[in-house]
């Protein structure tokens, strides 16, 4: 293979990996951003609720508690696929009403572990699909029931998954490295190509032949050395017969 070839493949393969290695950079920040978003403002609205509707939960008041699940699913329609409060033994108390509540969410688990103050778990069963976030309703450090809120799987994929301008930015950054790397194999694999001809001419008698290569660096040093070399051999007796 020429030499040419080969640079050419190195700095192709080289773009290919650092394309590769931006796009997974770039997927992996995104999912990071989204999940701490998730883990931060959709459980902090689900510990507000909690803390606004705790009296009520003890009280068993659930038409009170009935009234402030729906003004906050109004609120949020686009992303809250319903809200469910139980009380501490795990008795549905209230819920923004769904249609056929899925086993699955009658039997979540409602106790929470020591130095965990939310779950994150997916509900998909009878056309219903989300994320459900459960945190512990309390009084005080003690617990008196559970809320969990549906965040529509839907609304969660849009914010995890990289936006169309986000991968037109990676393929353009990909393009414009390719053209780049294209350009500088040419710089580079234009004046081996000539020493590489130039080293033929020599090797077949024709001495008189010289390179033009000025660049100051190794490849100009190199042409210099070849073509001193073509003009002391051109003038032995013996190249001359």
């Amino acid at each position: 293979m020429k030499v040419k070839h080969k640079i050419t493949l190195s700095f192709l393969f080289i773009i290919a990996l650092l394309g590769a290695a931006y796009y997974y950079t770039t997927l992996t920040v995104l999912r990071t951003l989204q999940e701490e978003r998730i883990s931060t403002s959709e459980v902090i609205l689900a510990k507000s609720l909690a803390k606004r509707i705790y009296r009520n939960v003890i009280e068993e008041k659930v038409h009170r508690i009935t009234d402030v699940l729906f003004d906050e699913k109004v609120l949020r329609e686009d992303k809250i696929e319903y809200i469910l409060v139980f009380d501490k033994k795990g008795y549905l108390l209230a819920h923004t009403y769904i249609l056929d509540i899925p086993k699955q969410l009658l039997k979540l688990d409602h106790s929470f572990p020591e130095q965990q103050d939310y779950t994150l778990s997916l509900v998909e069963k009878n056309g219903l699909s989300a994320y459900d976030i459960a945190v512990p309703v309390t009084e005080g450090v003690v617990q008196v029931g559970s809320l969990h809120i549906g965040i529509k799987a839907d609304y969660v994929r849009k914010l995890i998954n990289p936006t169309k301008e986000i991968l037109w930015i990676s393929v353009g950054v990909s393009l414009l490295a390719f053209l780049i790397a294209c350009f500088i194999s040419r710089v580079i694999t234009k004046p081996l190509q000539q020493l590489q001809d130039h080293a033929e001419q020599v090797s077949r008698g024709r001495f008189e032949s010289h390179i033009d290569i000025q660049s100051q660096d190794e490849i100009g040093a190199l042409a210099q050395s070849i073509n001193t070399m073509a003009e002391k051999l051109d003038q032995t007796p013996s190249s001359k017969k």
